[in-house]
């Protein structure tokens, strides 16, 4: 249970509705280029087109000791053309 008194199933059932419901209104006032990649009570996801070097820069929560993960994922690719 969380702080509004829902179960963690349908609290994440909600805030993915509210993710849907917040794009698709963004759509409908003409804005396109507008994305949530996750909206969870349980998993933190980050995405960036930046170097490894450069997250700690834009992500201030990865420098904070208290913060902590049981996983973290990173892909890097370099363009060969």
């Amino acid at each position: 249970e969380n702080a509004a008194g829902l179960e963690s199933e349908v609290f994440e059932r909600e805030l993915m509705r509210a993710r849907k419901g917040t794009e698709a209104a963004t759509r409908d006032v003409g804005i396109d280029d507008f994305y949530v990649c996750s909206l969870s009570s349980r998993t933190l996801t980050i995405k960036g087109q930046l170097t490894p070097e450069q997250l700690p820069q834009y992500y201030l929560d990865l420098t904070n000791p208290e913060f902590t993960s049981h996983l973290a994922l990173v892909h890097s690719r370099f363009s060969t053309n």
